[in-house]
């Protein structure tokens, strides 16, 4: 049996209050997404009321169809890079990043975060927590869930190269 998760509320309900951080997630979902007006716009919207926007995975490629990443340095997951950075005609104007294994812009004022990979996600939102509480509770956080965050947001390992091609296994 696989779990369901189900919404509580649409994101044209979530638009019309204020968040402290909206947390966009990646998966095959985004394929379709990024191709969906009705639900970009209702993304900006909600995203506009938000001090923090992250995302996780290939979510990127939504925050970039929606034009939220413009002018910006993002990343992606890597294994989906060529797709998610352009593949579905959008994201050309965001300066990807393809060695990163997350990425904090603050051009403007507002805060987004884009991670790579799940496991990269994990290591953004400690530094997000250690950017937004103390560096002492993003220590704590990862302490007490038993996880040892790679630090270094610019060293992903499973980077690619300028052609699209990531290193193989070891």
């Amino acid at each position: 049996a696989s779990t369901v998760v189900t919404a509580q509320h649409s994101l044209r309900a979530a638009a019309a209050e204020r968040h402290d951080l909206v947390l966009v997630p990646g998966g095959l979902g985004t394929r379709r997404l990024v191709a969906d007006a009705g639900f970009l716009a209702e993304l900006r919207a909600v995203c506009a009321t938000s001090t923090v926007v992250c995302s996780v995975c290939t979510g990127a490629a939504l925050l970039a169809a929606a034009g939220l990443l413009a002018g910006r340095r993002a990343t992606t997951n890597k294994r989906a890079w060529t797709w998610a950075t352009g593949g579905y005609t959008g994201g050309q104007d965001v300066r990807w990043d393809p060695k990163a294994r997350w990425v904090v812009s603050t051009e403007d004022g507002k805060m987004v975060v884009t991670s790579s990979g799940v496991a990269a996600g994990m290591d953004m939102a400690v530094a997000l927590v250690s950017a937004l509480l103390g560096r002492g509770v993003g220590e704590e956080v990862a302490w007490r869930v038993e996880y040892k965050p790679c630090r270094d947001a610019d060293a992903d390992d499973f980077f690619v190269d300028g052609r699209g091609n990531q290193p193989s296994p070891a």
